[in-house]
């Protein structure tokens, strides 16, 4: 078990404490405090993210099914850039007479009965199918601002789960980014080891899903928390810089313009675009703004309103209703045309039941639990936000509503992925875990500034870092979807060893 190894772990640091040295050396490490100031740490964070970027970067090419040896229906986004540039919104497909004639082809029972679905099964699974033709009803962003693009300059295909590695590796370089700004602005007695452990905790339990599965899904997911991680880092330099310069502006532009292009990857990770009213409410509350820089303020909207005519644009003219991404048109497992109105017939046992599911329980494959007992740091973010002095000092530097935005964020994400689908993936967790990991770099920040400084909550902090990692390891070598370990010769003993701990 899991757990198991947590209190090893503990069990061990404890034995080893009582040795002068252990504690010796412990106590300097906890006392190297972050200073971007000293060029040995800035060295030393750098050659963890390149580390990380290693790790989480290299294993997704190993699955033929996830890496474009395999394709399938996994290269629409490669097909779609092929699509545009033939000056066409839907895929050069042609479609089975038999599906033409169905009553309603989005159901699974009849496709198989007419035997559709055996004859188009890559032509068709996961794709949105309308009026006689396949479109694409993930976010359309990846394909204009990079497949196409690469397709143009080298006259080739972008392969799928390149691109995933591409926005993974940006998420994590804005999520280190981001933590390094707020540890040097707000938390400068956190020890470097606690925002190293933080955030390598944070990126790999937020992208644990595409290193196994980088292909179509996690490349809608990857491009949305990019794009989502970057907004919230322009938007805290807008908020915390000091003065308001042209550079504030510059930033919010920046933020709103991510931000907005979130929701044409993947709306339910743009849902984190709540993260910005906080943000704003600090931005107002802690400056005297003059007439024209409310001006300034109200012509960072522009962006959103630009991007969202524009999905507008692209929805009407492939589903003839601006409101409508595809996901009611879905050619999957489930019937989602019968979602389309997510309040009628609503059942609040069923609602309930998967919102707890989610947060402490789970039943999907491979994760074995919700995401706080899979990932139990996630509960010190909470006691950073409770605790009375830690509490206090959020108030006062303008960081008090993060964490309640990133909570309510992430309760509003599950609902709404309860309500829009007949179950939740693991993939899922994707779109809310980043949210959880800014609430925990928050609380745990907050701690180190307003509690007694103690070494133990350093070897609690390191304790459960480690145990998110091994925890993710263990996902990834879990056989779950045609991944890595999946696949024949995957039957190494000590991966052997891996799946029957974890089970």
């Amino acid at each position: 078990m899991w757990y198991g190894l947590a209190l090893i772990i503990f069990l061990l640091c404890e034995f080893l404490a009582a040795f002068p040295g252990f504690r010796k050396v412990a106590a300097g490490v906890h006392g190297l405090t972050v200073d971007f100031t000293q060029r040995r740490n800035i060295i030393i964070i750098l050659i963890v993210v390149a580390l990380l970027l290693l790790v989480c970067l290299e294993p997704m090419g190993w699955a033929p099914l996830w890496n474009g040896e395999v394709p399938g229906h996994r290269n629409q986004y490669e097909e779609l850039a092929d699509a545009f540039l033939k000056g066409q919104l839907y895929f050069d497909v042609e479609v089975d007479p038999a599906l033409l004639e169905l009553e309603n082809p989005y159901d699974r029972d009849a496709r198989i009965e007419a035997g559709v679905e055996g004859r188009q099964w890559d032509d068709m699974w996961d794709h949105a199918y309308y009026d006689g033709h396949y479109y694409m009803y993930f976010g359309v962003v990846p394909v204009l601002l990079l497949f196409v693009p690469y397709q143009v300059i080298t006259g080739n295909p972008l392969t799928t789960y390149h691109a995933t590695q591409l926005f993974v590796a940006l998420f994590i370089a804005g999520l280190f980014l981001l933590f390094a700004y707020l540890a040097k602005k707000f938390f400068p007695k956190m020890p470097l080891i606690v925002f190293l452990l933080l955030s390598t905790a944070v990126a790999v339990m937020s992208v644990w899903y595409c290193v196994s599965y980088p292909a179509l899904y996690c490349t809608a997911i990857s491009s949305a928390l990019c794009m989502m991680i970057w907004s919230l880092y322009f938007f805290v330099r807008a908020v915390f810089d000091g003065e308001i310069t042209k550079k504030t502006f510059i930033f919010a532009v920046a933020g709103s313009l991510l931000g907005a292009l979130a929701f044409g990857c993947r709306p339910t990770i743009a849902l984190g675009n709540l993260m910005v009213i906080p943000l704003f409410i600090t931005f107002v509350r802690s400056r005297k703004l003059t007439g024209k820089q409310w001006g300034y303020t109200a012509l960072c909207i522009l962006p959103y309103a630009a991007v969202a005519a524009g999905l507008m644009w692209y929805n009407n003219a492939r589903f003839d209703n601006p409101f409508e991404f595809g996901q009611s048109y879905q050619m999957t497992v489930a019937d989602q045309s019968q979602y389309g109105n997510m309040f009628e017939n609503l059942e609040w046992r069923r609602l309930v039941k998967k919102l707890v599911y989610a947060l402490f329980r789970s039943d999907c494959e491979p994760i074995d639990y919700g995401i706080f007992v899979t990932f139990p740091i996630l509960f010190l973010g909470l006691v950073g936000a409770c605790r009375k002095g830690s509490r206090g000092y959020l108030m006062n530097s303008g960081l008090g509503l993060v964490i309640p935005t990133a909570v309510v964020t992430t309760i509003v994400i599950i609902v709404m992925g309860i309500l829009w689908t007949p179950y939740l993936l693991a993939r899922y967790t994707m779109d809310y875990l980043w949210l959880m990991g800014v609430a925990l770099f928050v609380g745990v920040g907050a701690l180190y500034q307003r509690e007694k400084v103690n070494p133990r909550l350093t070897l609690i902090v390191g304790i459960l870092a480690v145990f998110v990692v091994v925890v993710c390891i263990a996902l990834f070598c879990t056989p779950y979807d045609s991944n890595f370990a999946s696949h024949e010769g995957f039957d190494k003993a000590w991966v052997k060893g891996i799946l029957k701990w974890k089970h």
